[in-house]
């Protein structure tokens, strides 16, 4: 993987579920970013060069990761592979029960 790999962002169809899912389950505990002012913006970004030049790529990447991890934590425990669950030590995990 090279740096421009790392640095790229997820296609507009899975950064759209991930922003759904960063303001409604990671946002209220821990509001990072004013949500109205984030989707001003956000609603407005037609493609990914549009992106990069109106949203920090650091803070929406953190975003994205978050997001994951809380799409992660909703999987049902059977779904999630026993290497992740090996490989990381239990604390690193946040726990999510809504």
């Amino acid at each position: 993987m090279t740096v421009d790999d790392a640095c790229r962002i997820p296609h507009k169809v899975v950064r759209d579920d991930l922003v759904k899912l960063y303001f409604q389950y990671f946002h209220p505990f821990c509001p990072v970013v004013d949500e109205y002012d984030f989707m001003q913006v956000y609603d407005k970004i037609e493609d990914d060069e549009l992106l990069g030049k109106s949203i920090e790529l650091p803070l929406f990447q953190a975003m994205m990761f978050v997001a994951f991890g809380v799409g992660v934590s909703l999987l049902p425990k059977n779904l999630i592979p026993s290497s992740l669950t090996i490989a990381l030590p239990r604390s690193t995990f946040l726990q999510f029960d809504f």
